[in-house]
């Protein structure tokens, strides 16, 4: 079949054959415009429109909605047959954008023809799978719906694609910043757990920036502890300690060290979920972070109360009620008075 593949795709111009390899890029369906975009800096004056439905005529290309594939086999040969690298270099070379440009999710809109207008006057980038992925990502990048269209998961299709094409491109940590800017206040809120672990643990190790993995690694806590999965969160958990205490960075260290708390809270093992809070108790008052101080102060208040120890559990509460008041936190104020009644009534029923 691969013979016959690479017999039939020989025999077609050099603009066709670069058009199935742009389409082989992107590795789903997409638009002409995207194929030009890809291709711009090779072809200056190309049209693909054309070219893609005689390919379709052909049988070499796919067509559905307005948007153009390629079977399997095609890919396979088609994607083959670009270098991934620039052979004359030690490594990978990743398009300049991709690397400087910091990727928003409220990057605005822009139209195709300001962005080709953009590229006019760069130097032509590599043609490799790694440059010509960067530079497909860039395009999906602008194709973004507007935040306030984000209503389910297929409106974030442009940022799933982009996430994939700096991936395939080796630039792990400008997908990581595609993907925080997604999950937690959407795909994780609309209950997509297991997509979300899937996304996350591609790149987690892969990651060069400490700061961006400890995101990583958090999204990961948080998604395996809502599918109930708390042994699973704790070696990201662990794992994101390790790197905080590398870096230094205090508020981090607190952070997991309550969010361990938490876990082994769920686990039902109280004694040790107090250690934690009390670890990050102390980290939260020698930097002065009340609203972290509050949190802790709750959390050791919940896990006395579960031990029966109503003194202690009102003491914290008491406490992190104190805070709430003093920095303003309403809902934080609410839930501590709350706290506080019911281990009253608790007591008055015993």
């Amino acid at each position: 079949v691969a013979a016959l593949v690479g017999e039939a795709f020989s025999r077609l111009s050099a603009n066709a054959q670069k058009i199935m390899q742009a389409l082989a890029i992107y590795n789903r369906p997409v638009s002409p415009a995207a194929v030009d975009y890809l291709l711009q800096p090779h072809l200056p004056e190309i049209d693909s429109a054309a070219i893609l439905k005689r390919l379709v005529n052909m049988h070499f290309a796919r067509y559905d909605g307005g948007r153009f594939y390629l079977h399997p086999v095609d890919y396979e040969y088609a994607l083959g047959l670009i270098p991934e690298k620039d052979l004359n270099t030690k490594s990978t070379k990743v398009s300049k954008d991709a690397k400087e440009r910091k990727v928003k999710s409220e990057d605005p809109l822009e139209t195709l023809e300001a962005l080709l207008a953009k590229t006019k006057d760069k130097n032509t980038s590599l043609f490799t799978r790694h440059a010509l992925c960067s530079r497909a990502a860039d395009y999906f990048s602008h194709a973004r719906k507007p935040r306030a269209e984000w209503k389910n998961l297929a409106d974030l299709n442009a940022q799933l694609a982009e996430f994939d094409l700096r991936c395939a491109a080796g630039d792990y940590d400008t997908a990581a910043s595609v993907l925080t800017g997604i999950d937690g206040h959407y795909l994780l809120l609309w209950g997509h757990y297991h997509l979300v672990i899937n996304l996350h643990k591609k790149i987690s190790n892969e990651i060069s920036s400490p700061y961006t993995q400890i995101d990583s690694l958090n999204r990961l806590d948080i998604a395996h502890r809502s599918i109930g999965n708390t042994k699973e969160a704790l070696k990201y958990l662990e794992q994101g300690l390790e790197i905080t205490r590398e870096i230094k960075s205090r508020k981090s260290e607190g952070a997991f060290l309550g969010n361990l708390g938490l876990a082994y809270a769920a686990l039902g093992d109280a004694r040790k979920a107090i250690d934690y809070y009390e670890q990050a108790l102390t980290i939260a008052r020698e930097i002065g972070d009340k609203r972290g101080e509050g949190a802790a102060l709750g959390n050791l208040g919940n896990r006395y109360a579960a031990l029966g120890d109503a003194g202690k559990a009102i003491e914290y509460y008491e406490q992190a009620l104190s805070i709430a008041r003093e920095i303003g936190d309403k809902r934080g104020e609410g839930v501590n008075i709350g706290r506080i009644g019911l281990v009253h009534q608790s007591q008055v029923k015993g």
